[in-house]
Parts: C-alpha cells; structure tokens; sequence
C-alpha cells in the first residue's frame, strides 16, 4: 500500500505540488505567527516584572486591595518592622533580592502644564536587583537628592527632558498639596509596557519620604524570584513562614495580581493580534481543505480504474489517505521546518524595528523573537490533521463509486 501510495503521489506532480505548497505554506506562517504572539506576551510580561514591579508586592495587611495604577489612599499605613521582614523573605531559596518601595499619587508640573503621575520611590541599588529591566532610555537613573526619572511618555506630554526642573506636588491628610521642585535626571521605556511610560516616575526613597511625611517608612517590599520560580507557590511558602515567626501580618500579591488593569490592558492588545493571526490560519485552513477535495476528487477516475482492477474499496482508501498523509507531512514538515530556521537566526540576531509606534510599544529597537519548538510540532501535526480529515470524506465517497460510472469521467 505504501509503495501504491508513494507511485500516485509521484505520478500526479501538479496536484501533489498544489496540496504541497498550501500546506508548506500554512506550516511556515503558523510557526512564525506563534513565535510573534508568544515573544510579545513573554516581551510583556518580562517588562512588567523586570521593569516595574518583581514577582511579588508585600504590603500591610490592613491596607486594601489595590494595583499599581490605583490611587494610593493618604490613610495607607505603612510596612510594618520592614527591618525583620527583609531577611524573612530572603530565607526563601527561591528568592532573589528584596527592595523597599514607596509609592504615591501626585501630579508633575512643568510651566503651564501637569499631568497625574505615579511616584514610586526607590532605592537604586537594591532595585536593580528586583527590577533588572529599570533602565533609563536616556539619561541615567535617579540615585540621591532632588532628581526624578520620568517615564517617555509623560516627558513628551509635558516637553521634558533630563537636564531641566519638573515640580512634583503630592496631597496631604489635611487636604493641601507638598511640592519640590526636582532635577530630570532620565526617562524610561518601560519594555512590553508602554503604556506605563505614561503613567510612572521614579524618585529616591530619601526624597519622597519627607513629600509624604512617611518619617522613613514604606509602603512596601517587592520581591523578584530565581528564573523560573512559581509566584503563587512562593507566596504561600512566605506567608506561612512569616506566620510561623511571629511576624507582623501582611498582604502578599503575585505580579498577575498587581499589574491590574496595566496588565489587562496589554492582554487585550496581545489577544487582538492573536485572534489576527488565527482568523489567518482559519484562512489558511479552508484553503488547505479546499485543495485536498479538489485533489481527492480529481482522483475519481483512479479510483475506477483500481476498483475494476479487483482492488478492495478499503484498500483504496487507505492508499488515498496515505498518499494526502505522506504529501501534507511532508509539505508542512518542510514550512514548518524553515519557519523555524527563520526564527532561530533571528532569535539570536534580532529584527530592527523602525517604525517609532513599534519602538515605542517594544521599548527596544531590535526585537528578539521566541522559538518554542512545541508550537512547531503542533503546527505540523494540526495541519496533516487538518488535510487528513478534509480529504477522509470525499475519499469515502469516491470509493462507494461505481466503478463503470468513475471511468466515464475524463
């Protein structure tokens, strides 16, 4: 049967090409659209945690529930005893570094124009360890005294750029405002984030204390784990470890939970660009069974003659699926196989971005695309299954033929 098949999927090079190069190509674009939505969602993600907050958020447990885009209450009671609460969490073999935080809700001032700001205050040695992405895209990062690094965005709005005077006020209990007049020492793109350029700026943690009158007091610690290390189950190895010490109680949240609407936003982006990819494979998909009913039913003749030839009906079906099986595993091993040639090079070369939204959206100007070899083999395997099952029913109705009938067709 396998020599049968091989002989008729040799002999008709026309049809077998067709069906051929539909599949290669489908192979080819399944495998690169895959590796393009799979790199940005990891491009994201590794942006939001390495950039922005770390795997991990420790706040007091009496504040409420909030993500880093709310605004922060003037009633948020400060970490408690975070002196105690820094080697507790270190105890932990899946964590990496610890890093105070203090965030704020303010607005930034330049001339005649303001925007609402997000201030996190840090300290920039032991930030970089939890947030090893918080680089500054021009200029450098805010390390002591009066300075600020605002995020691209927000500089844009309000014409900045590192060297000039931004004043920053912040709301009180009594209902006024604290304001300082701070030196732009830098500004952030925040990778896979860009949304969050327009919402953020970093400050030292010595400068926003006094704003906030938080007598050195935090709002929280973040938290970044070892590479592949699972937030949610080290936030219950933490919190029943601090429990277990006798620590102060405290809020633990997981970066899933944190990025907020931030987080959703950019999934929202990424499912639109995924449901793009696959309303083409959709596209793709019908053109493949299209092409296998034409090829399957151009082989009416073929099929009398081997039915008047004595073969069985079962016999020649089975080397009608065998020889659509042998051309579509081919075929989509072949597109499958130089899309992923395609992606490793670039993996490891990366492909320049030149259009400025996408610079912008990507914080980078080469993208570095993924390759995950499990998407390869199941864009393969889905598309021989895609051909296989497109041509089962016409090829069940051309062997119930009659055979005298079959060999009238031309």
């Amino acid at each position: 049967m396998l020599r049968f098949a091989l002989r008729h999927a040799f002999a008709h090079r026309r049809r077998a090409a067709l069906l051929g190069l539909s599949l290669a190509l489908g192979g080819f674009l399944l495998v690169v659209g895959s590796a393009i939505v799979v790199s940005l969602e990891q491009h994201m993600v590794r942006g939001l945690r390495q950039a922005l907050i770390g795997d991990l958020q420790v706040f007091a447990a009496s504040n409420p529930v909030c993500d880093l885009t709310e605004e922060v209450p003037l009633d948020f009671a400060p970490l408690p005893e975070p002196e105690s609460l820094v080697p507790a969490l270190a105890a932990d073999p899946e964590v990496l570094a610890v890093a105070p935080r203090l965030a704020a809700m303010g607005l930034v001032m330049a001339g005649e124009q303001s925007a609402p700001v997000v201030l996190t205050g840090i300290d920039a040695n032991r930030e970089v360890l939890v947030t090893p992405m918080l680089r500054a895209s021009a200029g450098r990062l805010p390390q002591v005294g009066k300075e600020i690094m605002l995020g691209e965005g927000l500089a844009r709005r309000l014409n900045l750029r590192p060297g000039q005077l931004v004043t920053v006020l912040l709301p009180t209990v009594d209902g006024l405002y604290e304001g300082d007049e701070l030196l732009v020492v830098g500004l952030q793109a925040p990778a896979g984030v860009p949304l969050a350029g327009e919402l953020f700026a970093h400050l030292p943690l010595a400068t926003l204390q006094p704003l906030l009158a938080a007598n050195g007091g935090l709002s929280g610690l973040q938290i970044r784990l070892r590479d592949g290390g699972d937030a949610a189950a080290a936030r219950g190895r933490i919190a029943g470890r601090l429990a277990a010490g006798g620590h102060p109680a405290v809020r633990i949240l997981t970066w899933e939970e944190y990025g907020g609407p931030l987080l959703r936003l950019s999934q929202a982006s990424l499912m639109g660009l995924a449901i793009g990819f696959l309303s083409l494979a959709l596209i793709i998909g019908f053109g493949i069974a299209n092409t296998t009913l034409i090829v399957v039913f151009e082989r009416t003749r073929d099929i009398g003659t081997m039915l008047a030839l004595g073969t069985t009906r079962a016999r020649v079906l089975g080397a009608l699926m065998l020889e659509i099986t042998i051309i579509a595993s081919l075929a989509a091993s072949l597109g499958a196989g130089l899309a992923a040639l395609m992606i490793g090079v670039l993996a490891v070369r990366g492909l320049p971005v030149t259009a400025q939204a996408l610079v912008y959206a990507l914080g980078t100007e080469r993208f570095y695309p993924v390759l995950v070899p499990a998407h390869v083999a199941g864009g393969a395997a889905a598309l021989v299954a895609l051909a296989v099952v497109a041509a089962l029913v016409p090829a069940i109705h051309g062997c119930r033929i009659d055979p005298i009938r079959a060999l009238r067709f031309v």
